[in-house]
């Protein structure tokens, strides 16, 4: 099974983005390849990272190729979309250049795979951990036995982080890629898109780790942005779904 993983950067904190790199390329699973887009970084901290990922990949010392993709800033979606053009897998799986993958997770997501066939999203379990990478607190992901139910809950609740998530190339070709009309919410908004059509499988195991830190939120301003486009996401759902 060949899986691209795709890992949008932008003004992430140096150490964090070398333990992401470094959790995706100590899979047990090994992937396909390794994307990183970075998004029109302006950190110097964040540029020289890249910059040393890049020299490792290129003296091959890395069994996972990575590539890098150089673009103006275009947000979270543009970014994510960039690297779903690029990749050459079957599965598409997302991974937040502040997060951890867990050494298995890949692993376990693709032995679900097969064990279901009939799969085409997945999404898992999660840890939040603090800027030091200590546990705070699982977070146990909702399972649905329907679209339906998914989308009704959808319509007040989240779920689905994509850091968590792997998608077969099939999905975006029939529902389309990220809306780069969300600078923010915008898996919210293609989740919602998702169950139109396809059902969201959970792995109900827990495989990476959600980073809470200083630099999510860090003003009012942020804060509204997200509710805006949370309520316009939750009204997509409502279109779809009904508010029952």
């Amino acid at each position: 099974m060949k899986v691209s993983v795709v890992m949008p950067v932008f003004n992430t904190r140096a150490y964090f983005l070398l333990l992401a790199v470094q959790s995706v390329l100590r899979q047990t699973y090994t992937p396909l390849e390794l994307i990183i887009v970075n998004d029109g970084n302006t950190s110097k901290e964040t540029i020289r990272q890249l910059e040393s990922i890049a020299c490792y990949a290129e003296i091959g010392y890395s069994l996972v190729p990575i590539r890098i993709i150089n673009q103006e800033n275009k947000k979270i979606s543009g970014a994510l979309n960039a690297g779903i053009r690029d990749m050459t897998g079957d599965w598409w799986a997302g991974c937040a250049s502040d997060d951890v993958w867990y050494p298995d997770k890949l692993k376990e997501q693709v032995a679900f795979i097969e064990q279901h066939p009939e799969a085409r999203v997945l999404y898992c379990d999660w840890d939040f951990i603090d800027n030091k990478g200590n546990q705070l607190r699982t977070y146990q992901e909702p399972g649905f036995k329907d679209r339906m139910e998914a989308g009704r809950y959808i319509i007040n609740d989240y779920f689905g982080n994509w850091s968590g998530m792997m998608i077969h190339h099939e999905v975006f070709n029939d529902i389309g890629l990220f809306n780069e009309d969300y600078p923010t919410r915008e898996d919210f908004e293609m989740n919602i898109r998702i169950l139109t059509k396809y059902m969201m499988h959970r792995v109900p195991k827990t495989l990476f780790g959600y980073r809470v830190h200083g630099q999510q939120l860090t003003n009012t301003a942020k804060k509204e942005m997200q509710n805006k486009y949370r309520i316009m996401a939750r009204n997509l759902a409502i279109e779809y779904f009904g508010d029952k």
